[in-house]
């Protein structure tokens, strides 16, 4: 009898999951989802060849006709012409939408191969007022639309992917309503069919589970959107088009400048168990160099404090990156730049603050706790092995959805080795003190290598190698390295 309750609880549990991600309940506000700061890239590919990309984010807000407005910044750029066909589309400026994400207006600079047109739209009661101008002259609009109205541009995802956001909706629902058009100063019809919850293969290597919405009006298109409210996929066929979101990245800035949004609680227990795996990680890489070292009490303060000194990360090497993503990298890739190049700043960034931040505390504890000089590769692994599980925890908290059996799991095991082996090569080159040559060697190199790792997913979102091929080279450097050091510790006796 035991037995069949067990069962028919298992049984219970496993069809409520099913019957859940069966059905989505939208947000009441915008903040839900979409935070200040928060940046959403997507790429867009046409026949195999990226034609462009949209970045969006959330920029604070306003007041527009009293009621108070969340600013979405925008940047889209697409160059159909590099098919042979069609122009390029530019467009830049700012949406203005309600906490209900209600349409509140616009102020829009849009390029179609070279004419260039300014338009402007405010909310004024339940009807939206507007002005294009556009080769010298100016137009006044207006369209009455009701004010939680929603609005939605073809080529611009986000707002898309608000619309979805803020409706709830099961599978087999149909999608019927009128959104408004900034660009055309019109509303339009549009009809959807929620055909099925999947586990989908946005692209090459890379699955999520997502609902299928499937557009009839205005024109055949498939959106696919996870119950995290993120639209990965976009496919419309009669363009041969594909989009996909490449980037979420929930930042916020203050007075003092750029900064990361911290881990929530809700966000902190449901991701125990990957902490605890990330921590069991981190023992089992420390197995290749600790030996006796598990004795001393210095090696599990060493442990502790190369977590401590992870959060040092967070307030120097983040806020840096996310200053170099909005006024470097985004303006730059939006005028055509090359992400390889520019992937290049934010990657060097984390590799020079990240192993000067452990070779500072290998030093700490070389000079303030007087350890011996034979035990400091030993203290370096430690104090990476901490540094390492406690990055994998931190940005478990801030991605969007982690799963503990996954490929990313195997991905941060090796990073946390890593950060376990470049601790033990700078303990070990910090024998000869820190005026030497041979410690000179291992930072230059640990950074580079640090810088490499951060790199190599630029290949991965250029479609230039699939996701699975990362998650081989991975493991195969970090393995190589870690042969190396124990190669040279062991010749060193």
């Amino acid at each position: 009898m035991k037995t069949v309750l067990t069962i028919s609880a298992v049984l219970l549990v496993a069809t409520s999951s099913v019957v859940a991600q069966r059905a989505f309940t939208g947000d009441s506000i915008i903040d839900e989802y979409r935070p200040d700061g928060e940046l959403r890239m997507w790429t867009f590919i046409v026949k195999d060849s990226t034609i462009g990309r949209l970045f969006s984010t959330v920029k604070g807000r306003t007041t527009i006709d009293g009621i108070e407005a969340r600013i979405i910044e925008q940047r889209l750029g697409l160059d159909f012409s590099r098919q042979g066909s069609g122009v390029s589309i530019n467009v830049e400026g700012r949406q203005y939408v309600g906490e209900n994400g209600g349409y509140l207006g616009c102020d829009l600079t849009i390029k179609t191969g070279e004419q260039i047109a300014q338009l402007e739209i405010k909310r004024d009661g339940d009807t939206l007022r507007g002005s294009v101008e556009q080769g010298g002259r100016s137009s006044d609009l207006q369209q009455q639309f009701d004010v939680n109205g929603f609005a939605a541009d073809i080529y611009l995802l986000d707002m898309h992917e608000l619309y979805l956001s803020m409706h709830d909706f099961k599978v087999g629902d149909t999608i019927r309503d009128t959104l408004f058009v900034p660009q055309m100063m019109s509303k339009q019809y549009v009809e959807a069919t929620i055909q099925l919850f999947v586990q989908k293969q946005v692209y090459s290597g890379v699955f999520d589970s997502a609902f299928v919405v499937r557009y009839t009006h205005p024109q055949l298109q498939a959106f696919y959107f996870t119950p995290d409210k993120r639209l990965v996929k976009v496919e419309i066929p009669g363009q041969q088009l594909k989009a996909y979101l490449d980037v979420v990245r929930k930042f916020e800035t203050g007075a003092s400048g750029p900064s990361t949004t911290g881990p929530t609680t809700g966000n902190v227990l449901k991701r125990l168990p990957v902490f605890l795996a990330y921590f069991v990680l981190g023992l089992i890489a420390l197995v290749f160099y600790v030996g006796r070292g598990w004795r001393w009490a210095v090696a599990w303060v060493a442990l502790g404090a190369g977590g401590v000194v992870y959060l040092v990360v967070t307030v120097t090497q983040m806020p840096l990156q996310v200053y170099l993503v909005e006024h470097l990298f985004i303006p730059r890739i939006a005028a055509g730049g090359s992400p390889y190049f520019l992937g290049l700043f934010p990657a060097m960034t984390a590799g020079i603050i990240q192993e000067l931040l452990k070779a500072g505390l290998i030093l700490a504890f070389a000079f303030l706790l007087k350890v011996r000089s034979n035990r400091l590769a030993v203290i370096g692994a430690v104090c990476g092995a901490g540094f390492g599980i406690v990055e994998g925890c931190y940005l478990a908290t801030l991605a969007v959805n982690v799963d503990l059996f996954s490929w990313h799991l195997l991905e941060r095991g090796f990073m946390i080795l890593f950060h376990t082996t470049s601790g033990a090569l700078l303990g070990y080159g910090l024998v000869g003190g820190m005026n030497s040559r041979r410690f000179r060697l291992m930072l230059v190199g640990m950074i580079l290598c640090d810088a490499l790792l951060r790199y190599l997913p630029v290949f991965v979102q250029q479609r230039v190698v699939d996701v699975r091929m990362m998650y081989f080279v991975i493991p195969l450097l970090v393995v190589s390295l870690t042969g190396y050091t124990l190669w040279r510790l062991k010749r060193e006796g």
